[in-house]
């Protein structure tokens, strides 16, 4: 699939931004944001998917004739059909029956400190804080947690959620902090 991209007054020779990846944006009268979601990837190996659904992408519009071959694996003839002969050869030459996607050690290492109930642990400080909050936190806490990655437990963000609170009153005691934190975090 195609990544999402978000841009400020695309085609605007002297305005235009790519604004990667941010959380709060500030407009002037008259910008445009363009945000365009991301492209369905699909799951799993391409070359298995049913060359029938393929062929059902393409008259549907969803997929040329071109992309099926390309990215599928899969040959139609003049007449709209599946090349069943050329099909089975493309995929085997492509060897995409044995592929598997890999998002490469960077995803991995990520993966292994941000696990899923570390995330969840942010997802449920974020979401009890007032909006103007939550960039500076959320960058805050990913510093901590990249300082100690090692251990990778969702105690370690609500420890680090807990001495930014203590450093700005403001912020909410959201219940789950522990009464006093035992790291030092940035």
């Amino acid at each position: 699939g195609k990544p999402s991209s978000f841009h400020r007054n695309p085609g605007v020779l002297d305005r235009a931004q790519d604004l990667g990846n941010i959380d709060v944006v500030h407009c002037m009268p008259g910008d445009v944001i363009r945000i365009t979601g991301p492209g369905g990837g699909g799951y799993g190996n391409p070359a298995e998917r049913p060359a029938a659904d393929v062929l059902a992408d393409v008259r549907a519009g969803f997929v040329t004739q071109s992309g099926a071959a390309t990215d599928y694996g899969v040959v139609i003839k003049a007449d709209g059909t599946i090349d069943v002969e050329a099909t089975d050869v493309a995929r085997r030459a492509s060897g995409a029956e044995n592929a598997r996607f890999d998002f490469g050690p960077g995803r991995t290492a990520y993966e292994a400190t941000w696990t899923e109930a570390r995330y969840d642990a942010l997802t449920e400080i974020l979401a009890a804080l007032p909006i103007s909050w939550r960039f500076y936190v959320k960058h805050v806490i990913f510093r901590a947690i990249a300082e100690a990655p090692e251990a990778a437990a969702p105690d370690d963000v609500w420890e680090a959620y807990s001495i930014i609170a203590a450093r700005h009153p403001e912020l909410p005691n959201l219940g789950r902090m522990p009464a006093r934190p035992t790291k030092q975090f940035a």
